[in-house]
C-alpha cells in the first residue's frame, strides 16, 4: 500500500512526466500544478538520432529529473532496437535505450552535477521511453561515488522492460512502476527481459491501485510480442533478407495498434481518482462523509463530494427474451451505483419474473378461496343442526371472500400490470434498438409515468398486506419511469427541462415517502414513535443497521430535522422505553417485532429510492453547471468495461 507521501509523489511525478510532451515548457504552470520549482530543461541529441530530453526541478527537499517519453519516429527506432547490450550496466540491457543514454551521458552527467547540490536527494521519473531512461540513469548515477545513496526512488509510468534477469536482480534502487489498464508497452520487450521494481497496477474503471497484478489484454499482448520477437531474432540469425526483417518490424508495430491506455493523462486521472477515493473511504469510515443514494456528501456541510456510476455488465449472446433482465435504477437509466461502504444493496428493480410471481400469488389466493368454499359446503352438510349459526358464518366469510376476489380481479390491477409491462418494453427498446427514434419511447415513458403517479396517489399508507404489495410495486415502477424520462431529456441535451422536471417530481416523491414513514412509524407509545426505535437491541440483533435507521429518519417528519442533541435524547427515550417492565412483554412480542422489521426494511427501500432520485437531481444540476451538451459527456461510454466510475467535483 502506498503511503500518503508516496501517493502524493506518484501524482506529482506523473504530472511532471506529462509536461515533457509540451512543445514549450511553461515553468509557472509546472510549479502551479505540481509544486516543482526552478525548472531547467535539457535536450541532448547525439548525432541527431540519439535524443534524450526533459527537465530538472525541485520539490521540497528533492531534486527531480524528468525524462520525455516516446514522441517521434526516432524514439520508436530506439524502442525497436530490442537486442541487448551488456556494457556499463550490471547485466544486459536494451541496446536502443542504452545507446540513447550512453551517447549523451557526459552532457547529462555534467548538467546534473552543476544543477543539484550535494545535500539533495534525487527522484527520477518518466513515461514510456522516459521511464526506461529514468531507470537506466538512476542505475548509472548510483554507481558513482558522489551520487551513491542519494537516489531516493524512481517513478515510472507505462515503462517498458529495460534489462535481463541479472540487471533486474541487481537493481537495488526503489522503483515504483505504474501500469494502467491494458497498456501494452510495459509488456515489451518480452524475450530475456524482466522488469525492475514493484508494480502498481491501475485497473480500468476501478478507483483502486493493485500491487503486482496484471491486465488481461496487456498479458495477451505480451504473449503476442514474444512470438513476434522470436520471429525477428530467427530472421536476423538465418537470413539477410532486409524486406523480411522490415515486415516483421511492421508486424510488431501492429501489435501496438491500440495504445490508448498508454496515454499519460489516463495514469494521472486514475491516480487522482484513487487519491480522492482513499479520502472518501476514510471519510465514510470515520463518519465525516456519508453516502446518499448515488452521491457522497460531506456530513457537516451537506455538500456533494462525488458521484458514483456503475457501468452495467455487457450483454451476452443469450436472448434477453429468454433471460429476463432486471430494469433497475442502477443499470437503466442512471448508471448510478448502489455500491457504498456500510450500506445495503437494495433490489430496486422490476422484472418479468416479478410479474410472473405476482400472477402466481393471485392464482394461489384464488385456489385457497376455492378450497375454502368447498370446506364450508362440506361442513354445512355435516352440521345441519348448527345450520343457523353456520349460515351466519358463511355469509360473513362469503362477504370477505367476495371483497378479496373483487380486489384481486379488479380491472385496475390488471391495467397497472399492463402499464408496467409497456414501460419495461419501452426501456428494453433503449438497449435492443439504440437506433430507434427516442421520441416514441419518451412518449410511452411519459404516459406510463402519469398513469403510475395517479395510482400511487390513490393508495393510502397502511400496513395492509394487499395494499403494500401493489403500492410498493407501483411506486418502484413510477420512480423508474421518472428516472428514465429525466435520463432521456439529459441524453437529448434538454438539461434545463430535466432539472425543472426533477425538481417537481422529487418534491412529489419526498411528500409520498414522508406520509408513508409518518403513518408506519406512528405508535401508541409516543416515546417510540420515531425512526430511532429501530436502534433497540431487538432490531440490531436482526441486522437493522445504523445506516438504515439514518435513512429512515431522513424521510420521517418527526426525525429529519433533529439536532444531534435531540437525537441523543430520542435514543435515550427508546432505550428506557424498551427496558420498562410494563411494556417489555408487548414490545418484545414476536409478531410485533416481525412487523417492525418489515416496516424498517420497507421504509429503508423508500428512502433509498428517494435518495436515488435526489442524486439524479443533483447530477442534473452538475450537468447544468458544467454546461455539458449531453449526459453522454459525463457518463461512461457505452462500450466501457463494467466497473465503478467516479465523477469528482473539481474546484
Amino acid at each position: 500500500m502506498l503511503t500518503p507521501e508516496e501517493l502524493e509523489l506518484s501524482l506529482i511525478l506523473a504530472q511532471a512526466s506529462s509536461f515533457t510532451y509540451y512543445e514549450e515548457l511553461f515553468f509557472e504552470e509546472i510549479q502551479e500544478k505540481t509544486g516543482i520549482s526552478n525548472v531547467e530543461p535539457f535536450n541532448f541529441n547525439y548525432e541527431n538520432q540519439w535524443l534524450i530530453s526533459g527537465f530538472l526541478g525541485y520539490y521540497q527537499n528533492y531534486a527531480i529529473i524528468t525524462f520525455k517519453g516516446t514522441d517521434s519516429s526516432n524514439d520508436w527506432k530506439t524502442n525497436l532496437r530490442f537486442w541487448q547490450n551488456n556494457r556499463d550496466f550490471n547485466g544486459q540491457v536494451h541496446s536502443g535505450f542504452a545507446q540513447a543514454l550512453l551517447n549523451n551521458w557526459d552532457e547529462l552527467l555534467n548538467f546534473t552535477k552543476s544543477s543539484i547540490s550535494q545535500d539533495q536527494t534525487i527522484l527520477l521519473t518518466g513515461h514510456s521511453l522516459g521511464g526506461a531512461l529514468a531507470i537506466l540513469t538512476a542505475s548509472k548515477l548510483s554507481s558513482l561515488p558522489e551520487f551513491r545513496n542519494r537516489i531516493e526512488a524512481v517513478y515510472t509510468y507505462g515503462a517498458p522492460r529495460v534489462g535481463d534477469q541479472d540487471f533486474s536482480s541487481q537493481y537495488s534502487l526503489t522503483h515504483y512502476r505504474f501500469e494502467y489498464g491494458n497498456d501494452p508497452v510495459p509488456s515489451s520487450p518480452s524475450i530475456n527481459y524482466k522488469h525492475t521494481g514493484r508494480k502498481y497496477y491501475l485497473p480500468k474503471n476501478e478507483p483502486i491501485i493493485e500491487i503486482d497484478s496484471q491486465g488481461f489484454e496487456a498479458y495477451k499482448v505480451h504473449i503476442k510480442l514474444a512470438s513476434v520477437a522470436s520471429e525477428i531474432v530467427r530472421l536476423f540469425i538465418n537470413s539477410s533478407n532486409f524486406r523480411s526483417i522490415n515486415n516483421s518490424i511492421q508486424h510488431i508495430n501492429g501489435v501496438f495498434e491500440d495504445v490508448s491506455d498508454h496515454n499519460i493523462e489516463k495514469y494521472i486521472q486514475h491516480i487522482q481518482n484513487y487519491k480522492q477515493f482513499r479520502v472518501i473511504i476514510q471519510g465514510l469510515q470515520n463518519g465525516t462523509l456519508k453516502r446518499h443514494g448515488s452521491v457522497i456528501k460531506d456530513n457537516q456541510t451537506g455538500n456533494i463530494v462525488c458521484y458514483l456510476f456503475e457501468q452495467p455488465p455487457n450483454e451476452t449472446e443469450e436472448s434477453p427474451i429468454s433471460r429476463p433482465r432486471e430494469i433497475s435504477l442502477v443499470q437503466i437509466p442512471l448508471q448510478m451505483s448502489s455500491i457504498a461502504t456500510g450500506a445495503s444493496v437494495l433490489n430496486l428493480g422490476i422484472s418479468l419474473a416479478g410479474f410472473a410471481h405476482m400472477n402466481t400469488k393471485l392464482n394461489q389466493m384464488q385456489t385457497a378461496l376455492n378450497e375454502l368454499n368447498q370446506s364450508l359446503e362440506t361442513r354445512a352438510n355435516l352440521i345441519e343442526d348448527r345450520l343457523d349459526i353456520l349460515c351466519l358464518r358463511v355469509e360473513d366469510i362469503q362477504q370477505k371472500q367476495d371483497s378479496i376476489i373483487q380486489a384481486l380481479s379488479d380491472n385496475n390491477h390488471k391495467l397497472i400490470l399492463m402499464n408496467i409491462a409497456d414501460l419495461k418494453a419501452a426501456i428494453e427498446m433503449l438497449y435492443l434498438r439504440p437506433d430507434k427514434p427516442r421520441d416514441n419511447i419518451l412518449q410511452t415513458v411519459i404516459a406510463k409515468r402519469f398513469f403510475l403517479l395517479t395510482q400511487v396517489e390513490q393508495h393510502q399508507p397502511t400496513l395492509d398486506s394487499q395494499n403494500i404489495l401493489f403500492t410498493d410495486f407501483v411506486i418502484k415502477a413510477w420512480v423508474v419511469a421518472t428516472a428514465t424520462q429525466a435520463y432521456l431529456m439529459l441524453e437529448d441535451g434538454n438539461i434545463d427541462q430535466a432539472q425543472n422536471f426533477l425538481n417537481e417530481e422529487v418534491t412529489k416523491f419526498r411528500n409520498i415517502t414522508r406520509s408513508w414513514a409518518d403513518q408506519l412509524i406512528a405508535h401508541e407509545y409516543p416515546n417510540i414513535a420515531t425512526a430511532y426505535r429501530f436502534t433497540a437491541d431487538v432490531f440490531r440483533n436482526r441486522n437493522i443497521s445504523q445506516e438504515q435507521v439514518d435513512r429512515i429518519a431522513y424521510i420521517s417528519s418527526v426525525d429529519e430535522n433533529l439536532t444531534q442533541e435531540e437525537i441523543e435524547e430520542k435514543l435515550l427515550q427508546v432505550e428506557v422505553e424498551f427496558l420498562l417492565t410494563d411494556y417489555e412483554q408487548e414490545l418484545n412480542h414476536p409478531e410485533w417485532i416481525e412487523k417492525q422489521i418489515f416496516v424498517a426494511r420497507y421504509l429503508d427501500t423508500l428512502s433509498e429510492l428517494l435518495a436515488r432520485l435526489e442524486s439524479l437531481q443533483a447530477f442534473t444540476e452538475l450537468c447544468n453547471s458544467q454546461d455539458v451538451e449531453s449526459i453522454r459527456n459525463i457518463l461512461p461510454v457505452n462500450d466501457a468495461q463494467p466497473g465503478l466510475y467516479l465523477q469528482f467535483l473539481r474546484t
